[in-house]
Protein backbone atom coordinates (compact mmCIF):
# COMPACT_ATOMS: atom_id res chain seq x y z
CA UNK A 1 0.00 0.00 0.00
CA UNK A 2 1.66 2.80 -0.65
CA UNK A 3 2.67 5.96 1.75
CA UNK A 4 0.26 8.91 2.07
CA UNK A 5 1.88 12.78 1.13
CA UNK A 6 1.36 13.22 5.15
CA UNK A 7 3.93 10.11 6.33
CA UNK A 8 6.93 8.32 5.22
CA UNK A 9 10.21 9.70 4.03
CA UNK A 10 10.64 13.45 2.84
CA UNK A 11 13.74 14.55 1.10
CA UNK A 12 12.55 18.07 1.57
CA UNK A 13 12.27 18.11 5.14
CA UNK A 14 15.47 16.02 5.71
CA UNK A 15 17.46 18.96 4.03
CA UNK A 16 15.51 21.29 5.60
CA UNK A 17 16.19 20.33 8.91
CA UNK A 18 19.93 19.78 8.41
CA UNK A 19 19.94 23.21 7.00
CA UNK A 20 18.31 24.30 10.01
CA UNK A 21 21.47 22.72 12.36
CA UNK A 22 23.83 23.96 9.85
CA UNK A 23 22.77 27.72 9.75
CA UNK A 24 22.50 27.62 13.64
CA UNK A 25 25.99 26.59 14.21
CA UNK A 26 27.33 28.72 11.80
CA UNK A 27 25.59 31.98 13.00
CA UNK A 28 26.14 31.15 16.88
CA UNK A 29 29.42 32.65 18.92
CA UNK A 30 31.65 30.03 20.39
CA UNK A 31 30.81 28.90 23.40
CA UNK A 32 29.78 26.16 26.14
CA UNK A 33 28.20 22.85 24.40
CA UNK A 34 25.69 23.24 26.68
CA UNK A 35 24.88 26.74 24.97
CA UNK A 36 24.62 25.15 21.38
CA UNK A 37 22.01 22.38 22.44
CA UNK A 38 19.86 24.71 24.08
CA UNK A 39 19.51 26.35 21.31
CA UNK A 40 19.25 23.51 18.83
CA UNK A 41 16.32 22.16 20.94
CA UNK A 42 14.65 25.44 21.35
CA UNK A 43 14.65 26.26 17.13
CA UNK A 44 13.91 22.65 16.11
CA UNK A 45 11.28 22.03 19.04
CA UNK A 46 9.69 25.13 16.41
CA UNK A 47 7.32 22.46 14.76
CA UNK A 48 5.96 25.42 12.87
CA UNK A 49 9.69 26.02 11.81
CA UNK A 50 9.38 24.81 8.06
CA UNK A 51 6.21 26.91 7.62
CA UNK A 52 7.94 29.67 7.51
CA UNK A 53 9.70 28.80 4.34
CA UNK A 54 7.05 26.51 2.79
CA UNK A 55 3.06 26.35 2.53
CA UNK A 56 1.28 23.87 4.40
CA UNK A 57 -0.10 22.74 0.97
CA UNK A 58 3.96 22.63 -0.51
CA UNK A 59 4.96 20.90 1.95
CA UNK A 60 2.52 17.75 2.22
CA UNK A 61 2.27 17.82 -1.57
CA UNK A 62 3.78 14.51 -2.95
CA UNK A 63 6.58 16.58 -4.56
CA UNK A 64 8.04 17.25 -1.20
CA UNK A 65 9.13 13.93 -0.53
CA UNK A 66 11.93 14.42 -3.35
CA UNK A 67 13.84 17.79 -3.10
CA UNK A 68 11.35 20.99 -3.51
CA UNK A 69 12.76 24.38 -3.07
CA UNK A 70 10.93 26.68 -0.27
CA UNK A 71 8.37 29.09 -2.13
CA UNK A 72 8.04 31.46 1.25
CA UNK A 73 11.66 32.37 2.16
CA UNK A 74 15.05 30.50 0.65
CA UNK A 75 17.03 28.98 2.79
CA UNK A 76 19.74 31.26 3.01
CA UNK A 77 23.57 30.35 4.26
CA UNK A 78 25.48 32.66 5.99
CA UNK A 79 27.99 33.12 2.90
CA UNK A 80 24.90 34.23 1.00
CA UNK A 81 23.98 37.04 3.95
CA UNK A 82 27.94 38.34 3.36
CA UNK A 83 27.70 39.00 0.00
Amino acid sequence: MPEPPTRGYYETMTRFYIWAVAELVATTRPGPVHELANALAERLGDTRLPLRYYSEVHLMSWDARAWVEPALAPLRTPADVNR
